[in-house]
């Protein structure tokens, strides 16, 4: 919700988490990232790229059609009118797209779901980790250990193959 153009270099294809955006007493505000580590580079794969690229014409063209003007500080998912979402109502509203869509899914869970396949896919955990701005890779494994099992199983017998293949030369 805290993510402007500027935090965002669409050519590398890489994101900055520079500040976030809270809701408390009926305002908004934005605010340093929870921790040092949270505040990363995190870079992004072309789909995504892409996608931000259509949303950024898409959103001139609407800013130009209100009169509004080009904004180059300007926040990548506003409101209409370009102010920043309230959180709450960004969450409410991407519930009931999901639900349309037949889906039980909050943002959150998108987070999770994103680092799980990482962790499945075998991506290291301390990339995982730098990826969710833990603060260290411990934290990573307190909330998904749970994943790891099976990749012991993989671990194994990566060792085995390359036992036999040492013993066999």
């Amino acid at each position: 919700m805290a993510l402007r153009w500027e935090d965002i270099d669409l050519d590398s294809g890489v994101l900055s988490v520079n500040r976030s955006l809270e809701q408390a007493r009926g305002e908004l505000r934005f605010k340093a990232p929870k921790t040092k580590t949270s505040q990363r580079r995190i870079t992004l794969p072309n789909l995504a790229t892409e996608a931000l690229r259509r949303h950024r014409v898409d959103q001139l063209k609407e800013r130009m059609a209100l009169g509004l003007g080009r904004d180059d500080c300007a926040l990548a998912f506003t409101t209409v009118t370009g102010h920043p979402y309230w959180p709450k109502n960004f969450s409410k509203a991407f519930t009931k797209i999901v639900r349309r869509a037949g889906l039980h899914c909050t943002l959150h869970g998108l987070r999770h779901t994103h680092a799980s396949q990482l962790l499945r896919d075998g991506v290291p955990v301390q990339t995982v980790s730098a990826r969710l701005g833990h603060a260290n890779p411990s934290i990573t494994l307190g909330v998904y250990a749970h994943l790891l099992p099976g990749m012991e199983q993989e671990a194994a017998m990566r060792t085995d193959e390359a036992l036999k293949k040492a013993l066999s030369e």
